[in-house]
């Protein structure tokens, strides 16, 4: 995710502002029920082009969406490891 992989050093963020945002960004993935792991493979969306696929989990399964659902319902299976 951009704001998480944000590097600081290109910018003289004082330390408490740098705390601030990353505050924010642990809010905004919690309230999206991401994991920051997860964008490491995100991509955009073949279907909409204007979202982004990501790893996201259900009660039943994990499986690739995009991040404009439900206006955009494309998924994708996660490929199972075998």
């Amino acid at each position: 995710m951009f704001l998480r992989n944000f590097t600081h050093r290109k910018v003289n963020l004082n330390a408490r502002l740098q705390g601030k945002i990353r505050h924010l960004v642990e809010e905004v993935e919690v309230e999206l029920g991401v994991d920051y792991k997860t964008w490491s493979t995100a991509r955009r969306c073949p279907a909409c082009e204007s979202g982004i696929v990501y790893l996201k989990r259900s009660s039943r399964s994990e499986f690739y969406g995009c991040s404009r659902y439900p206006a955009c319902k494309h998924t994708e299976n996660k490929p199972r490891k075998g």
